[in-house]
């Protein structure tokens, strides 16, 4: 995430950015709607294996990521647009913070290809999956980004937890998952609707913090091929 593309060239230009986050269409699911009290009276880890089900049914999405981050006396405060579309494409441009302008993209062809806005906007190079600027402050790349991922993680998380608690916020609107593990404390925040994420709050023993809200989601937007290619 924190992309330190230097003279690498462009992003889309601004107007295709902001035609991209369109409403979408419905999400289609073949799993019956679950009331609020029905899912803060399950398991950590089955909602949260819910939730991963409920995002695997999405063909694309889209949305702002804002990241708060912190490690030692260093710190982030990045804003991105985050694309996905099955089965793994990925794109990421960054709208706040460091190397603001840039865009990465994670291609059918498994190529990663950066770039950045400007006069050179047409030149790209492309990135070795290793490259430190493909990673943010936490050491975690934008490939490892998506929705099903960071929820698998936290149910990973959540077997080992010495305590959970589950809490419906702002009128059943919200779930909050609360797990506190060795060395480690994380809230999650879930869509009670949608049942995706909404935020990630994670602090360590020695004080390291990260805050990631997730913005402006749209749900099957129409992202086409060339989209996710440069």
């Amino acid at each position: 995430m924190k992309l330190l593309f230097g003279t690498l060239s462009s992003v889309l230009p601004v107007i295709l950015i902001a035609g991209a986050f369109m409403t979408g269409t419905a999400v289609s699911s073949s799993a019956r709607q679950v009331s609020v009290e029905e899912l803060t009276s399950l398991p950590a880890e089955e909602l949260l294996t819910l939730a991963i089900e409920r995002c695997q049914e999405l063909d694309s999405y889209q949305c702002r990521l804002t990241l708060h981050l912190t490690k030692g006396n260093q710190t982030q405060d990045s804003q991105y647009v985050f694309s996905y579309r099955k089965p793994n494409l990925i794109r990421m441009h960054v709208e706040g913070g460091k190397d603001k302008g840039s865009t990465v993209i994670f291609r059918e062809d498994g190529r990663i290809r950066g770039r950045r806005e400007g006069l050179l906007s047409l030149f790209a190079v492309t990135l070795n999956p290793d490259d430190r600027r493909l990673y943010d402050l936490w050491g975690r790349s934008f490939v490892d980004s998506d929705w099903v991922t960071l929820l698998a993680e936290t149910r990973n998380r959540v077997k080992d937890a010495r305590a959970t608690e589950i809490t419906a916020l702002d009128g059943g609107k919200r779930i909050l998952i609360e797990s506190q593990a060795d060395g480690f404390v994380e809230q999650t925040f879930l869509d009670a609707n949608r049942m995706v994420l909404l935020e990630k709050r994670s602090q360590h023993d020695n004080g390291d913090r990260l805050q990631a809200v997730w913005s402006d989601i749209a749900l099957n937007p129409a992202l086409q091929d060339r989209f996710f290619y440069f």
